[in-house]
């Protein structure tokens, strides 16, 4: 709105969307200042009357403001403008979804003859080794020290002793698998359902913290399937190398090696 009554002043305030105001109506007698309030940033964009009004300047230290050197301004619309690159965003978005579908149809028919392996990863036919309590703390530590830079101080201070007590127990990895796919599928959907955010056109500054306890969530299942990844490549690692000789052993005469 106009910083002067004397100025201007706002007849209809108009149609409050995602990342824009469209519809506004205006009366300006003199120069004026148009005030936008909302986090500045150089990517807001202000017409007038379909004039382009430019750049914004910060007003009172956090809102955008543009000049309006003489009266004439009646329609106005405001909007983020780098939104507007959002639509082509989604398109390729969209097509390369597409083209993964299509690769992992194709790539599912060479997987038949993997099938066997892809248990063993998963736990199904090797029973996992659980580690000892100093080695599993071990690598706890580690895991919290990755974690929690990746992630969060707090996020890493808990993932750990999870890691640490799965690799102890000898957790197998479908299991780890699976309950990620329930975290993600069943649990953080049904927070959002259960405890959505109060939705202000986009402009909701707690709409984050609103959903923090499905972020957690997401979070732990996350780190389970980054545990899970680095279980079966280790495992398939040690399948590729084969089994060590025994110390000592040799080839007898005449025997195949």
């Amino acid at each position: 709105a106009p910083a002067s009554e004397a100025a201007g002043r706002v007849v209809d305030p108009g149609a409050l969307g995602r990342g824009e105001r469209t519809g506004a109506a205006v009366a300006v007698a003199g120069p004026a200042w148009l005030v936008h309030g909302e986090s500045f940033s150089r990517g807001w964009r202000a017409t007038c009357d379909g004039r382009d009004l430019g750049a914004p300047v910060p007003m009172q230290g956090h809102a955008n403001a543009w000049a309006i050197d003489a009266p004439g301004c009646r329609a106005l619309d405001v909007a983020f403008a780098p939104d507007a690159r959002l639509g082509w965003a989604r398109l390729v978005s969209l097509l390369s979804c597409v083209v993964l579908l299509l690769v992992a149809g194709v790539g599912a028919r060479r997987r038949r003859t993997a099938d066997a392996q892809v248990r063993v990863l998963l736990g199904e036919s090797r029973a996992v080794t659980p580690l000892p309590l100093r080695r599993a703390l071990a690598l706890g530590v580690a895991a919290s020290l990755v974690l929690g830079f990746v992630f969060a101080l707090r996020a890493g201070a808990i993932l750990g002793p999870l890691v640490a007590l799965v690799l102890w127990r000898g957790i197998p990895t479908r299991t780890l698998v699976l309950t990620a796919g329930a975290l993600l599928g069943l649990v953080v959907p049904a927070l959002y359902l259960l405890f959505g955010g109060q939705n202000r056109g986009g402009y909701s500054t707690t709409y984050a913290t609103d959903h923090l306890a499905a972020h957690w969530v997401a979070v732990a299942a996350v780190g389970l399937l980054l545990l899970a990844l680095v279980r079966s490549l280790s495992t398939a690692r040690g399948r590729r190398d084969g089994p060590a000789p025994a110390p000592g052993a040799a080839a007898r005469p005449g025997s195949e090696t």
